[in-house]
């Protein structure tokens, strides 16, 4: 029996419409003009560094705002049974194994033994614990990325975005919050500051803040 031999090249022109076929299937288009979504897509998840700019300031800060709770409320609570104050107060992560609080807490600000904080110096802090804020020159953790409640890992492609996402949302802080605060005439004065921590057991809390201001 004879068999039909099929040309080299029709095999390669069918070769090369699959893989047109394909990639049409799989690309994701975004539109644009006055009705695109207003949030940037990176393959299949938020752009971290769009979604920071775009976010901070309209939902990540009130977010903060409305789910903060007064500093000696909450830590009072979380000594006291710290899983149902994290179900009460707090967010966590799957995988993460601290809670996320948002809190507002007044103090004196002093030196800290921490590097890039300053210490809160609060009546309202409990011994055996210590408490004091980010002012930089870095600002780190996803404390106020994982408070919020408003990112999760599905939103972006893959973990090192989602990390992105807190780095970006730091980064806003250094900008909106840090840049006009001057931390070394702050010392010895009274401040008001809220913002997000992670709670992990070691009874030293660093608060990204939001806001800092001056107490009357």
């Amino acid at each position: 029996m004879k068999h039909n031999k099929v040309p080299r090249a029709a095999i390669v022109a069918l070769v090369i419409v699959i893989i047109v076929v394909a990639m049409a299937l799989t690309t994701k288009y975004q539109p644009t003009g006055p009705g695109a979504p207003t949030q940037s897509v990176s393959g299949q998840g938020l752009d971290p560094q769009t979604w920071a700019q775009q976010n901070y300031d309209s939902k990540v800060v009130p977010a903060i705002n409305t789910k903060a709770q007064p500093w000696g409320q909450l830590i009072t609570a979380i000594q006291a049974n710290e899983d149902a104050a994290g179900k009460q107060y707090g967010a966590i992560e799957q995988g993460s194994n601290f809670y996320a609080f948002a809190t507002t807490i007044t103090g004196t600000l002093a030196t800290s033994t921490y590097f890039g904080e300053l210490a809160i110096q609060s009546p309202d802090t409990p011994t055996g614990v210590t408490v004091g804020f980010q002012v930089g020159p870095a600002v780190t953790g996803s404390a106020l990325r994982d408070a919020s409640g408003l990112l999760d890992f599905g939103m972006f492609i893959n973990q090192t975005a989602y990390q992105q996402a807190a780095d970006a949302l730091n980064n806003m802080v250094k900008t909106e919050v840090l840049a006009s605060f001057d931390s070394a005439s702050a010392v010895g004065k009274s401040y008001t500051i809220t913002g997000a921590f992670s709670w992990d057991g070691s009874g030293h809390v660093t608060i990204t803040p939001v806001s800092i201001t001056a107490a009357s």
